[in-house]
């Protein structure tokens, strides 16, 4: 068993690629053993990204490929044979010479000539040599560049230009080109060590990387260096980091090398909105902030991480910081000087030279439909007459900060500058809150999960509003393949994780109609309101969908749910169902996940499956029936009898537990299990009487829509 090392070396890699071609190789690689009989997990490839470098790192691979034996059928004898003579016909010859041995060492069975052949197993090394150029120019990514290294090769596209290719099979050269580089045993270290690395053994290339290229090839291992880092350096500045995450996965990708350095500004621009600081400092320099552990203030310092492991280059590099840090501060005071000359009211007039989309006029008039809009969706969600108010002030005020200067030179504040400002106006807190949070959730570690009431209702109504908007256009730039320029996609997820955080129940469609109602007012709308719901309720259920897959382990559940009694057209045409799906869902997936260890394994729902399965199967093979309502009077066995009335009495139970106690109802239901049983072991479904078979048909159907008052436990695969 052999160790396999591939690296490409390459000018600073994007940071959205590194965090994404990683993972997409290790599929394509998998994909290419398998073709040849070699399985290998995932988890089994050990994938490496930073700034100059991908590489992936398997052990155990076997030197050749699996042989490979194949019976491959010829022509019927009656055709390969003459009848006469027995002798090969021009169609038997064929076949022999096609398959490249002679007619007598072919097999003549089963009325057909038959060839079995078998191909010896390849090199694996060669495999890889034929393959990986491919494989590498497959790798995906936006803003790809196409280039070529001289005039005698093809251009190749990229994310950046690749400088080396490191491919070993233990210590033996995997050799191919690609882009005019040619594979070898070398790799490069820190951009500031320029000496070549020979590495001497696939599973040597950790260790020489680290020590003599001083290069930390693993992300994960990069990420909690520089956590550790940040937060020793916070507490020596003494204060507590401000908590970034998304930053933090940006700099582990960004250094290969990483090192922690701190600098200072002036106490005065503390005076700044600490918003504008923390968003500066990270959006535009990747610093972190740091807080005071004892008060809700920023202290005048911040941390950076840098590629120079060189203690005596690090004041330099924090000094060269601090003059950028000065004079973006130093902007950001004149726009925050500026925009508060006038309340943020006055700023809503300005909103009319800002268009919201193409058709859909502009952002005031957005404002304008937000309005009412916010107190439909205020209505929908009972909230009390204050936050009502709340949320349509909020709405008002809502899209304002576009026109500040600030917004318009930090995009990234929009929402947070107008919260900010809200309060400074003397607006109330709850106001301020729902602006604030109006376009949550944005990324990770946005909560959304104890939004206040006037929030809730401003977030929704202005996701409604930008969906029907655009839905009720002819041409809308709708979602196609991973574009999503509009960020619908987003909206429609957003609000699903707003109802669901916040265990709320809504009825969607009279939301849809009374945003259709606004755009209606003000001539915007292109489709009517049935077409524009015909094309936007298909949207949410997708969005739903995909969401759940990437929560569950089984995604057989999903169709399962989705199809009991009434789910398909109320689980998210109303959304009212939509926490009651979600938790049935998590519920079901949680015992199907143990159902390998008997002792925490659901039995009742294993068996709740397998008669439910057993239900459906005799249902689906009798179609077309008429079934009719079930008469009592027409059962000739006690265990006809036995299962009405266990069905009665289950239904009764059912409908008396809580929606979202799945445990319960599934007991219950189980609890026709034995009953269910006897029947088919006892009687005879299809009866020669039609009568008393469409009887026993209907009395089926009515256990399977018990069982869909669940779920439709057929659908799952266990």
């Amino acid at each position: 068993m052999a160790s396999f090392l591939l690296e490409i070396g390459a000018e600073e890699l994007p940071v959205a690629f590194l965090a994404s071609a990683p993972a997409e190789f290790v599929a394509a690689l998998c994909n290419l053993l398998a073709h040849v009989g070699i399985t290998v997990s995932p988890e089994n490839i050990q994938a490496f990204a930073a700034p100059r470098r991908l590489a992936w790192f398997i052990q155990n691979l076997p030197d050749y490929t699996q042989s490979k034996t194949e019976r491959l059928k010829g022509p019927p004898l009656r055709v390969a044979l003459n009848e006469a003579s027995s002798q090969p016909t021009q169609a038997g010859l064929g076949f022999a010479q096609k398959m490249n041995v002679a007619f007598e060492a072919l097999e003549q069975s089963e009325g057909y000539l038959w060839h079995t052949q078998t191909t010896p197993g390849k090199p694996l090394p060669a495999l890889l040599s034929e393959n990986l150029p491919a494989l590498i120019s497959n790798l995906s990514g936006a803003h790809f560049m196409r280039w070529q290294a001289d005039t005698t090769t093809d251009a190749i596209k990229f994310s950046r230009p690749i400088r080396w290719l490191t491919a070993l099979w233990d210590d033996q050269l995997v050799s191919f080109s690609l882009a005019s580089v040619q594979s070898d045993c070398t790799s490069r270290g820190l951009r500031l060590t320029p000496d070549i690395l020979k590495i001497s053994h696939a599973n040597d290339y950790l260790r020489q990387l680290r020590v003599q290229g001083q290069v930390e090839p693993d992300e994960a291992v990069r990420h909690q260096w520089i956590t550790t880092q940040l937060d020793e350096a916070a507490s020596k500045a003494g204060g507590r980091l401000v908590s970034n995450e998304a930053l933090l996965s940006t700099v582990a990708r960004m250094n290969e090398s990483a090192t922690v350095f701190m600098g200072q500004f002036d106490a005065s621009f503390l005076a700044l909105p600490a918003c504008v600081l923390t968003t500066v400092l990270a959006s535009h320099q990747k610093l972190f902030a740091v807080k005071n552990p004892h008060k809700n203030k920023l202290l005048p310092v911040f941390l950076g991480v840098c590629n120079n492991p060189n203690p005596e280059a690090l004041p330099t590099i924090a000094a060269g910081n601090e003059r950028v840090v000065r004079a973006r501060f130093q902007d950001a005071t004149f726009f925050f000087q500026s925009d508060r000359q006038q309340a943020l009211h006055e700023y809503t007039q300005k909103l009319n030279g800002v268009t919201f989309q193409k058709n859909l006029a502009t952002m005031h008039d957005k404002t304008l439909r937000l309005i009412p809009l916010c107190e439909a969706v205020g209505q929908s969600l009972k909230l009390s007459d204050e936050d009502l108010q709340h949320a349509q002030r909020a709405a008002s005020l809502a899209k304002a900060d576009l026109v500040t200067l600030l917004v318009r030179e930090f995009t990234e504040l929009q929402g947070e500058l107008g919260a900010e400002y809200a309060r400074l106006d003397g607006e109330p807190q709850a106001v301020a809150n729902a602006i604030a949070t109006q376009y949550h959730p944005r990324g990770e570690g946005e909560s959304i999960d104890h939004l206040e009431p006037a929030a809730i209702a401003l977030n929704l109504a202005d996701k409604l509003d930008t969906l029907v908007a655009i839905f009720s256009q002819k041409d809308a730039k709708l979602p196609t393949g991973s574009k999503d320029p509009l960020g619908l996609r987003r909206a429609a997820s957003g609000m699903l994780q707003i109802l669901l955080k916040n265990n709320l129940k809504i009825a969607i469609t009279p939301l849809l109609k009374a945003a259709h109602r606004q755009l209606e007012h003000q001539n915007l709308a292109q489709l009517s309101d049935p077409e524009t719901q015909a094309r936007l309720l298909p949207f949410f259920e997708q969005r739903g969908k995909i969401w759940l897959k990437e929560c569950l382990q089984n995604a057989s559940l999903i169709e399962a749910v989705w199809q009991r009694n009434g789910a398909s057209q109320t689980a998210l045409n109303s959304l009212d169902q939509w926490v009651e799906v979600v938790e049935t869902l998590k519920n079901l997936d949680a015992q199907l996940d143990k159902r390998h260890q008997p002792q925490q394994a659901s039995q009742a729902l294993l068996r709740v499956i397998e008669s439910a399965t057993r239900v459906d199967k005799i249902l689906a093979a009798a179609q077309p029936l008429a079934l009719r309502n079930i008469d009592p009077a027409r059962f000739e066995t006690a265990h006809e009898n036995r299962l009405w009335q266990g069905l009665e009495s289950v239904l009764n139970a059912i409908g008396n537990a809580s929606p979202l106690d799945v445990q319960a109802r599934i007991e219950h239901l189980d609890g026709l299990t034995d009953a269910i049983d006897a029947f088919f072991d006892n009687v005879l479904v299809n009866a020669n009487d039609p009568a008393v078979k469409a009887n026993r048909m209907s009395l089926l159907q009515a256990v399977h829509e018990t069982y869909c008052q669940v779920a439709r436990f057929s659908l799952i695969q266990i």
